[in-house]
């Protein structure tokens, strides 16, 4: 295959399993693994496993429901530093863990309102963060297939200092991505 300008191989696993042990309650879980090897001398191999889980509570004739989300994913990805001829590329280590949960709550027929929180915590290499999400929120069945919501986002991402620091800089030099953000959120699904 050719890919991001190198040569490579790729080989990618994925199993995922579902369990329905009541009419309330539904459980999924997925594995994954996914290897890259560039053909190139000297360029290395991408490695990633996968594992997700999620859970979903939804009490017959009950106008509430509850999902839990789990994440995580470990192994090495490409990061590219510099421009043009001075470009490198460097395989660093990644780390991902993130966990979500929502609330609902029918309202009537097609419109429901909900509560999401969630959190990731990211490490790859020259990035580290944790983002913590909170959201409220309206949702309208606009037909079989789609969803519209609207609500508030809120967004707070504080950065940490990476492992590794980048080629020709030193880790007191790196400017922080730290923010807070408060949102209107439109979204068609």
């Amino acid at each position: 295959s050719r890919g991001l300008g190198d040569v490579y191989k790729r080989q990618y696993y994925n199993a995922t399993a579902g369990w329905q042990p009541s009419r309330a309650l539904s459980l999924t879980t997925t594995w994954g693994t996914d290897e890259m090897r560039f053909l190139e001398e000297g360029r290395g191999a991408v490695l990633n496993d996968i594992l997700a889980f999620g859970a979903n509570w939804r009490p017959p004739e009950q106008p509430w429901g509850l999902s839990l989300n789990l994440h995580r994913q470990s192994g090495s990805s490409p990061t590219y530093i510099g421009f043009g001829d001075s470009q490198i590329m460097r395989v660093v280590p990644t780390d991902l863990f993130d966990v979500s949960g929502e609330l609902s709550y029918t309202i009537r027929e097609g419109v429901s309102l909900f509560g999401r929180l969630g959190r990731a915590d990211y490490d790859s290499g020259y990035a580290v963060f944790t983002k913590d999400t909170g959201e409220l929120g309206v949702r309208y069945r606009t037909g079989p297939l789609a969803d519209m919501s609207f609500g508030y986002r809120y967004i707070r991402n504080i950065t940490g200092s990476p492992d590794l620091p980048l080629p020709g800089g030193s880790v007191g030099s790196m400017s922080s991505q730290n923010y807070i953000a408060h949102t209107v959120l439109f979204e068609l699904s």
